[in-house]
């Protein structure tokens, strides 16, 4: 430690300059970092699910993305103007491929002899024919009639009121109140352009803000495209708001502790430039931030404190006699020692989540790794060099003159004390913990972990109660018509017959769209036309419903059957293969959105291993669900192994540190107890456990062994010092406290997975501090603290 720190007094100005570049040089860096808050992005390019995106974004782009306006008021009126004149300001607008406001009824209806049934087309057929001959007698001057003069019936209104309600009559795509409208938009570029979608809002916004006070009517955006960007804004003001909060609590708890300004300041400087320095880092290795990494800031501002309070505060009290190397030399010796191994726990803990297989695990992991690299050597450069610099001026790190905790040793009476207190506060908080974990559970619900409030959350479920737009569907890549039958056969066959067939709603395949047995049927119309062209055409003209259904027939005559090429572009678009026109695709509609991954396990199970083309293999049906699942998948194998890897680190650098089976057994007992104790809580409380807060075990285990490593060091040190031991409890509480606060900071989120963490980290951390003071001072054996000549210390 001597010549660490004579090497910093002697570099001192190189030392400074070089951390001052870098924080300067990453500050460029950290500004150009992205959220990206899509759940593809937690999972790892290898993943199943992922790896089908990609073929999917391939094979068929994206166009399942849309951007969605719902249209909400009272006067069906103003809620028809206001969506004719969005759809036409919207189709103005660049980078709009497609506006759709209206469902697809005109060309049904212009060609529904066609989408008929055989039997209902042979029935027309039949009518009309038999109708056409009679009044060819009748017109035959020559035909006597004998019985009565009137016409055979050609009523079908049936037959049409069959397919009326197979269609419905709404042509707008709106509820039968016609209270509630929807438009849908195609752009031309991806909904993972974050950045282009919002500049379309901005561009866009207040022209449909114009456009809805002039009709007096509510409008909002929801689709892919807005949820995204909604998602990701929502986030990063979350966690911008929980870091700045985090920060200034950290400074004025820093402020309380220390009674100076000083202190804090010296002490923040250096994690103010690792965790600069770690963003620019992040930058240069991911470019974007996910869900969970998004908030290492707050992690390091919480955990990387924790080095500089225990040298701080130890400093002083050294500084009080030394001088200020000779000072730093002593605190670098005794807690410096403890902080390093406290460190490489920590690093452990966190390192574990490096080989994670689960992306976001692995980043965090990655990123805390670094993160903690650049505060170590940021406490183990500029610290010491500050504090070298300073010394002597006004703003030099001022010594502690309170002695108490030199001069005050354990009195017999208290010794006993205190266990029986401890032993007390185990057997009280043990049971509630133990109960607590039959309490415990995991929050499936992902819908339940996404900010709060978001408008266009909140208008998808609308939108879902009258109309299929707000139900993503899967997307099944097939190769023709006879292996798109061959995969919504078998989905048919798996809704009826498996337990939770009912989350499968319908399918739709462009094949849907061309009617069937079309030669059957133009062979029947080409005659029915022929019979028509045998009638004079003045009688014709007199008949007002025989020219009806002869016009229809002969313009679907002449206009032929329809195939994928003469379908209208806007029907057919969504069914378009990018990598081959001839391929196509199975749209699978799930009967209600899915949020909770339990429902998305299922589902994917029902939706994969479909028949592949020929009979060949198989196919899997590509959608979000399979994201959740693979989440919830990779989360149940890497927990258990990253606890178990963390561990089996801990005991490891125990191991080194200790070299005593008795202190060994301290660290694990404390460690199991405090952790078990601490999520049994959290269960009592009724908070769960979910994707994002996991996070945190790995940060008990280290932070536990940190506050042992500190306090059984300071015992090793002076056993028999009561004031040098309280002393460094009340550093290790400064350092769990601003931990706390570092993670307590994301308790205002309005994005409930990381208000859950926030909650997680500031109940576990307090439970674990407590048990880890609890179980010193149940471990503190009278003879050492009290002294050998003690009379009637017993061992």
């Amino acid at each position: 430690m001597e010549k660490l720190i004579a090497f910093c007094r002697r570099w001192a100005w190189p030392i400074v300059i070089v951390w001052i570049v870098l924080s300067g040089v990453s500050v460029f860096g950290a500004a150009q970092l992205r959220l990206n808050s899509d759940l593809a992005r937690l999972l790892p390019a290898s993943a199943r699910s992922v790896m089908n995106l990609d073929v999917l974004e391939q094979a068929y782009g994206q166009q399942l993305d849309r951007f969605t306006l719902l249209i909400e008021g009272d006067d069906p009126k103003a809620n028809l103007a206001t969506v004719d004149a969005l759809s036409e300001m919207l189709s103005a607008q660049d980078h709009v491929i497609s506006v759709e406001s209206r469902r697809p009824t005109a060309h049904f209806q212009q060609n529904r002899l066609l989408y008929m049934d055989l039997e209902d087309v042979e029935t027309i057929s039949q009518k009309i024919s038999k109708r056409v001959r009679w009044e060819k007698r009748q017109a035959n001057p020559l035909f006597v009639s004998i019985g009565k003069k009137t016409p055979p019936e050609v009523d079908f209104s049936e037959i049409e009121k069959k397919y009326t309600e197979r269609l419905g009559t709404q042509d707008y795509l709106a509820n039968d109140a016609l209270t509630k409208f929807v438009i849908t938009v195609e752009l031309d570029f991806p909904s993972d352009s974050m950045d282009r979608t919002a500049e379309f809002r901005a561009h866009i916004f207040p022209k449909i803000q114009h456009i809805a006070q002039q009709e007096r009517v509510e409008v909002t955006a929801t689709g892919r495209y807005n949820k995204r960007v909604e998602q990701r804004d929502a986030t990063a003001r979350d966690l911008g708001r929980g870091t700045s909060v985090a920060f200034v609590l950290i400074f004025a708890f820093l402020l309380f502790y220390f009674r100076s300004f000083k202190p804090p300041v010296i002490v923040s400087l250096p994690l103010i430039a690792a965790t600069l320095c770690t963003f620019g880092a992040t930058y240069l290795v991911f470019q974007t931030l996910n869900i969970l990494t998004g908030f290492v800031g707050s992690v390091l501002l919480g955990l990387g404190i924790d080095y500089g309070i225990h040298l701080a505060a130890r400093y002083r009290i050294e500084r009080s006699r030394h001088t200020a190397q000779q000072a730093l030399v002593i605190a670098y010796e005794s807690s410096g020692k403890a902080s390093l191994y406290a460190g490489i726990t920590t690093v452990t803990a966190l390192g574990s989540l490096a080989l994670s297989s689960f992306q976001a695990f692995h980043e965090f992991g990655l990123l805390s790794l670094i993160g903690m690299s650049f505060v170590g050597l940021a406490y183990s450069t500029l610290f010491p060099t500050m504090v070298l610099l300073l010394d002597g001026t006004k703003f030099a790190l001022s010594a502690s003159h309170d002695q108490d905790h030199e001069s005050r040793r354990w009195r017999k009476e208290e010794v006993p004390r205190l266990k029986s207190a401890a032993l007390a506060m185990v057997f009280l908080m043990a049971p509630l913990g133990l109960w607590g974990l039959t309490k415990l559970d995991f929050e499936f619900d992902f819908h339940k972990l996404m900010p709060e409030g978001l408008p266009s959350i909140e208008a998808d479920y609308r939108i879902a109660n009258f109309i299929e737009t707000g139900r993503v569907p899967q997307v099944v890549l097939v190769d023709d018509r006879a292996h798109a039958s061959a995969v919504v056969e078998e989905l048919k066959k798996r809704k009826t017959s498996a337990r939770e067939g009912q989350l499968i709603d319908r399918t739709l395949t462009i094949f849907d769209l061309l009617p069937e047995q079309q030669a059957e049927k133009a062979a029947l119309l080409k005659e029915l036309d022929d019979e028509f062209k045998k009638l004079d055409e003045d009688l014709l003209a007199e008949r007002e419903d025989l020219l009806t259904f002869s016009e229809e027939v002969d313009r679907v005559v002449k206009a032929g059957t329809i195939t994928r090429a003469t379908l209208p572009g806007n029907l057919a678009r969504r069914f378009a293969r990018r990598d081959d026109p001839e391929k196509a695709v199975v749209l699978v509609f799930p009967s209600r959105i899915i949020h909770d991954a339990r429902d998305a396990i299922t589902y994917s199970t029902l939706t994969e291993s479909l028949p592949g083309p020929g009979g060949q293999g198989s196919v899997d049906a590509i959608g979000e669900e399979p994201i959740m699942r693979d989440i919830v998948n990779d989360l149940r194998g890497d927990t258990i192994w990253m606890l178990g890897v963390t561990v089996l680190g801990i005991l490891l650098v125990s191991l080194v540190a200790f070299r005593d089976p008795r202190r060994i057994a301290l660290v694990c007992v404390t460690i199991v107890l405090g952790c078990l104790v601490a999520a049994g809580l959290i269960g009592a409380v009724g908070v769960k456990f979910n994707f994002i807060n996991l996070i945190i075990l790995p940060i008990w285990l280290g932070l536990g062994v940190d506050a042992a490593f500190h306090m059984m060091t300071r015992l090793e040190e002076a056993p028999h010092d009561a004031g040098g031991f309280w002393h460094t409890v009340g550093a290790v509480l400064a350092a769990f406290g601003t931990t706390m606060i570092g993670f307590g900071g994301l308790m205002i989120s309005s994005h409930r997975g990381l208000g859950s963490l926030g909650k997680v980290a500031v109940i576990g951390l307090a439970v674990i501090f407590l048990l880890s003071v609890a179980i010193q001072l149940i471990a503190l054996r009278s003879r050492d603290a009290l002294g050998d000549d003690a009379p009637g210390v017993d061992e």
